[in-house]
């Protein structure tokens, strides 16, 4: 699984039958988890699956990497 890492931070991609899954080593705050499923994008703890039939949300996107920022 490919990963970048920078100042002890780090995000993987991981690309699955029907979905990629975006991780970072923080925990998704309040908003990005109402952010997520308010798009209807599953979640997990540090992790947003973006499904293969939904277009990339850039901002969600954004918003979860500002969280290692």
């Amino acid at each position: 699984m490919p990963f970048y890492e920078r100042d002890k931070h780090y995000v993987s991609i991981a690309a699955y039958k029907a979905h990629v899954s975006l991780s970072i080593s923080a925990d998704l705050d309040d908003a990005t988890l109402a952010a997520a499923k308010s798009a209807g994008y599953p979640t997990g703890q540090k992790r947003l699956n973006l499904p293969l039939t939904k277009p990339v949300p850039t901002a969600l996107v954004q918003q979860v990497l500002q969280l290692i920022a």
